[in-house]
């Protein structure tokens, strides 16, 4: 810090300190411009506005006041945050993504206003961004048996209503389910979607929609019974008993009980509830709850790799690059049980793709829970529904699939 002397207006001089910024002429701000315009143009929906304005205002500005161009920068959160984005509780969240996408190198130090220790900090030079050709640095971590399917249903096309050669677009959702764009089928309702796609049957076939009952409830059951977090009594049917304690249908009953599982705390909002309903599901939600908290923790970010959980399988789901909404303890137990119908889903679609050559089925596609295939009328109708079923197991989930049936249409 520099101090320069001033006149006072009564012949005294005092001294009056000086911002510590660089020269401009010092600064290299047409390479900077290069700079960021490259990051602009080629990571480009890989970044959150956060971590752009982080690094092209705020690590910009520290570059100039400190070091210079691409120069390492040692600055507390407070720092950055004076020069950028203006909530520090976010920073280290955003400076591990602009580390992982390539563009920085990063020594994170200590948070806090009195801290000693600061975060040091490189963006990468132009020259090294060209000749390191950036992609985004995260891991692929979406399972073999998911890229099978997708590619397997990408190369095939199908009878839909008057479209005799329907092919939707499949890309895996967050959580590695199976979704269609473009021709959305998965958007029609089960009565339109079942009449669409029996116009593409032959004299002697049945289309089957095999789908599994309950399917996250029964994850998470399962899943907090085997860790003694639920007495192992619970409900396999939760949403009958709620409806019948809180007079309400079956559906809204659903709904409660599901926002228990992916709000922050499930303890808070049962405290609201008639108290025959909120005894019932005590157990249940406290149970969530610490579970919740264990994910939580366990999925801390790390090099190469966002804040994740880790399903059944072994399948690590990260947090989305750019999410719609905040990412907490809620969205970590849904990644876990929606990832892991996931894994049971796309390993019996690969199984029954794998067989299509040995067996009449012919698979159409995943969707939800559940999953539409062709077969011959003599075949047995539990096919589909006995590969859910022995996947399931495999993992330890003792899972219901139903089965529905529709004839070629006469």
């Amino acid at each position: 810090m520099t101090k320069k002397k001033v006149c006072n207006g009564s012949g005294s001089v005092k001294s009056k300190e000086k911002s510590p910024r660089r020269r401009p002429g010092s600064f290299d701000f047409r390479g900077d411009d290069r700079l960021v315009t490259y990051v602009r143009m080629h990571f480009e929906g890989k970044l959150s506005m956060t971590a752009f304005h982080i690094y092209a205002l705020g690590l910009h500005e520290l570059e100039i006041r400190k070091t210079g161009l691409c120069k390492p920068v040692t600055a507390n959160y407070l720092e950055i945050e004076k020069y950028s984005w203006r909530n520090h509780n976010c920073i280290k969240d955003r400076l591990i993504e602009l580390r992982d996408a390539g563009l920085i190198t990063l020594k994170i130090g200590r948070a806090g206003k009195g801290s000693s220790e600061a975060t040091e900090i490189r963006r990468l030079s132009l020259e090294e961004l060209k000749g390191n050709k950036p992609v985004d640095l995260i891991k692929d971590y979406t399972p073999e048996t998911a890229k099978r399917v997708l590619s397997r249903l990408k190369s095939r096309s199908f009878v839909y209503g008057q479209n005799r050669s329907c092919k939707p677009v499949w890309v895996p959702s967050i959580t590695n389910r199976i979704c269609s764009k473009g021709t959305n089928v998965q958007k029609d309702s089960e009565e339109l979607r079942a009449r669409s796609l029996r116009a593409g049957l032959n004299p002697g076939e049945v289309l089957i929609y095999a789908d599994i009952a309950l399917a996250e409830p029964s994850i998470l059951r399962r899943t907090l019974a085997d860790k003694g977090l639920i007495p192992s009594n619970w409900p396999t049917d939760p949403y009958q008993v709620l409806s019948k304690l809180l007079g309400i249908t079956r559906e809204k009953a659903k709904e409660k009980l599901n926002t228990l599982a992916y709000a922050k705390s499930a303890t808070l909002i049962i405290k609201h509830w008639q108290v025959r309903a909120r005894n019932f599901v005590r157990s249940y939600a406290e149970g969530l709850d610490e579970f919740k908290e264990v994910l939580f923790q366990q999925g801390k970010p790390k090099e190469g790799l966002r804040r994740h959980v880790v399903t059944r399988a072994g399948t690590v789901i990260q947090k989305e690059p750019r999410p719609v909404k905040p990412y907490h303890r809620g969205t970590a137990l849904s990644h876990y049980a929606q990832g892991t119908v996931a894994d049971i889903l796309n390993s019996a679609t690969d199984q029954i793709l794998a067989e299509e050559d040995s067996t009449e089925a012919q698979l159409l596609f995943p969707i939800h829970d559940g999953l539409y295939l062709i077969q011959g009328k003599d075949d047995p109708t539990g096919y589909a529904a006995s590969r859910i079923i022995q996947t399931a197991e495999s993992l330890g989930f003792d899972l219901e699939v139903k089965t529905e049936t529709w004839p070629y249409p006469v």
